[in-house]
């Protein structure tokens, strides 16, 4: 949870409005954001975009930032950053920086832009061949040396710090597929950093106290109908053999509607993980059991903005006096005032 925004009760009443910081190298436009999404999902890769990005033409001294080249997609990132202003208190808080994958023009003197978590620049930049790597390093190390090539800065949580990478890993000529079996492997995720360009964390068990609690029918907030994945692609039973032994760790689920003895045991093998002791083994097994079961029975809620909302933040739905717990597995965080957020939450992990 966020602590560097407004709340819902202080943005109401409070003028907001987003701005659009577009680089290319040295050169660099700021643009004031009309219409927009930033959109997060748990499942996707890179897993944050900016989206119906529309801003104006021309800059406040009448440049056309088409014609200029201040705008485009060879190599352009687009920063975001959030504004609002009351009677009471002043808020800046940033939304990410994203490389632009697309522009278009727009009818009215607009243009229409379009971009992907910097970890998009990895996956784009392909090696001739495949790359050994030394396994003592740590797997930040690895993460830092493949996000650095791409001008990508980290950072990161402590609790990674110690986490190792597999013992026969490379990194193959698809750089961003060696980005992201290496994040699987030690149990991480990759989402924008509100201090670097790419925060990586580890992804959460789903305990603790809930940083939020949504209400259907208050404050405007709708909770819609739940959605269910086929019985075939839920796993609640996950095993993790630890590299050159006979260990294996592994988690299964033991509570809620996919509990190993109510539904039975849908059992999975992540056999590529290849992980080096029963630490890291249990670590990945963990986070596998709640990626698998994040996907199982989402709860989609629109509400009033909450920016204080993170990806895999634990949160309280209640409706009806009927309250239940769970993870945020996708978030689309609207960039015009007038509009709602919409956040999806995994409720059997």
């Amino acid at each position: 949870m966020r602590t560097d925004t407004p709340t819902p009760d202080e943005l109401s009443g409070a003028r907001f409005w987003a701005t659009a910081r577009i680089t290319l190298g040295r050169q660099a436009v700021v643009l004031p954001v009309m219409a927009g999404h930033i959109i997060w999902q748990a499942d996707q890769s890179p897993s944050v975009q900016v989206t119906g990005l529309r801003l104006p033409i021309l800059t406040e001294t009448g440049e056309n930032v088409i014609m200029t080249g201040l705008v485009g997609s060879e190599g352009h990132r687009v920063h975001i950053d959030c504004h609002a202003r009351s009677g009471a208190a002043v808020w800046d808080w940033p939304m990410g920086t994203y490389q632009i994958s697309q522009v278009r023009r727009q009818d009215g003197g607009t243009i229409d832009v379009t971009g992907q978590l910097l970890t998009a620049a990895i996956a784009d930049h392909k090696y001739a061949s495949a790359k050994p790597v030394n396994v003592r390093q740590s797997a930040l190390t690895v993460l830092q040396a493949l996000a650095v090539e791409d001008d990508i800065h980290l950072d990161w949580s402590d609790d990674l710090v110690a986490r190792r990478i597999p013992s026969d890993y490379t990194i193959g000529t698809d750089r961003g597929e060696a980005w992201a079996a290496l994040l699987e492997a030690i149990g991480a995720y990759a989402t924008f950093s509100p201090h670097a360009d790419v925060r990586i964390r580890p992804v959460p068990e789903p305990t603790g106290t809930p940083v939020v609690t949504v209400t259907g029918g208050l404050g405007g907030t709708v909770v819609d109908a739940e959605i269910t994945l086929d019985r075939a692609q839920i796993f609640n039973h996950i095993i993790v053999p630890v590299k050159d032994s006979d260990q294996v760790a592994e988690v299964a689920q033991r509570d809620g509607r996919y509990a190993v003895d109510r539904c039975g045991w849908r059992s999975k093998e992540i056999s590529g993980a290849d992980v080096p002791n029963m630490a890291q083994a249990s670590l990945v097994a963990r986070a596998e059991l709640t990626k698998s079961l994040a996907r199982a029975v989402t709860v989609p809620v629109e509400l009033i903005p909450d920016w204080r909302i993170e990806p895999y933040d634990l949160v309280r739905v209640t409706v009806n006096d009927v309250a239940r717990m769970g993870l945020v597995t996708g978030v689309d965080w609207p960039l015009t005032h007038a509009d709602t957020m919409v956040i999806d939450i995994a409720t059997e992990v």
